[in-house]
C-alpha cells in the first residue's frame, strides 16, 4: 500500500471544499492533519541541539 501526501490545499481542491471547510471534515472523522513519527521527532531534537535551545 502506497502513502500519497497532499498538501490541505490541494486536498481540499479535489475535494471541491474551502481548505478551512476541509480541515474542520476532517476533524470530525478525526483524520489527523499531520503525521509525525519518531523520527520527525529524533531530527527535532537534533536539530534544537545545534542551534543551542535543548
Amino acid at each position: 500500500m502506497s502513502l500519497l501526501l497532499l498538501t490541505i490545499g490541494y486536498a481540499s481542491q479535489i475535494a471541491d471544499m474551502q481548505p478551512n471547510t476541509f480541515r474542520q471534515l476532517l476533524k470530525q472523522r478525526n483524520i489527523p492533519l499531520y503525521s509525525y513519527n519518531v523520527e520527525d521527532f529524533e531530527l527535532d531534537l537534533k536539530n534544537l541541539r545545534e542551534l543551542g535551545r535543548l
